[in-house]
C-alpha cells in the first residue's frame, strides 16, 4: 500500500492520484498479481482480498499509516470513533 488511510470523506476521495511510479517499482521487485483501491477502508477491502485469494491476513494496527484527516474526523464526530476506525473503514451506527 502507499499513502495513509482514513478521512477521505473530508474531500480527498474526489482527488484520486494513481500511484503509477510506485506500482512500476514494485513490479520490478515482485510478481504482482492484483491491485485494489482501498478507499472504502482497509478492513473492508482487505476482506475482499483474502476471500478471493483464499488466504488470511494479520494487521499490525500500530503500523497502519493514519492520515491526518482521519484524526480530524475522529475529533469532529461525537460517536466515539477513533482515527484507526476511520482508517479501517469501520462504521458506527
Amino acid at each position: 500500500m502507499t499513502g495513509a488511510f482514513g478521512g477521505s470523506i473530508l474531500g480527498r476521495h474526489l482527488d484520486f492520484e494513481p500511484r503509477v511510479r510506485e506500482t512500476l517499482l514494485l513490479n520490478e521487485k515482485y510478481e504482482l498479481r492484483a491491485g485494489i483501491d482501498v478507499s472504502d477502508g482497509l478492513s473492508i477491502d482487505l476482506a475482499h482480498i483474502v476471500e478471493e485469494s483464499n488466504c488470511g491476513a494479520v494487521l499490525e494496527t500500530a503500523n497502519i499509516p493514519i492520515h491526518d484527516d482521519a484524526r480530524r474526523l475522529a475529533e469532529q464526530r461525537a460517536d466515539g470513533s477513533s482515527p484507526l476506525d476511520h482508517a479501517l473503514g469501520r462504521r458506527r451506527f
